[in-house]
This record gives structure tokens, sequence and C-alpha cells, in this order.
């Protein structure tokens, strides 16, 4: 399982990035890919076992 920090860390990049691009189809890719690291990252703090959860918080 991939940290939820690292998810985390790669979904600011996106919006960073979409951010500074000035073409429509790229930045609303990036924006996507965002929303999905996002998304995943949410998903496996949701779902994490008791113990991973709470060590997976204090990691992030």
């Amino acid at each position: 399982m991939v940290p939820t920090s690292y998810l985390r860390e790669q979904a600011e990049k996106c919006r960073r990035l979409a951010r500074d691009v000035s073409d429509a189809t790229t930045r609303a890719r990036l924006e996507m890919l965002a929303s999905e690291y996002q998304a995943q990252a949410d998903f496996q703090d949701s779902h994490a076992p008791g113990e991973l959860r709470r060590t997976a918080s204090s990691v992030d």
C-alpha cells in the first residue's frame, strides 16, 4: 500500500502544476489526477485497519 502522505504530496504537486499551466486540457487532466490521488488517500485513511490507521496518521 502506498503511504497516504505520498498520495497527498502527489495531489498537491498536480494542483501546483495545474495552476501554472496555460493549456486547458492539461490543466483539467492535472486537476483530475489531483482528485484521484486525494480520493485514494482518503479511501486508504477510512478503510485502513485500526492499527495501520493510527500508524499512518502519526506519520502524515
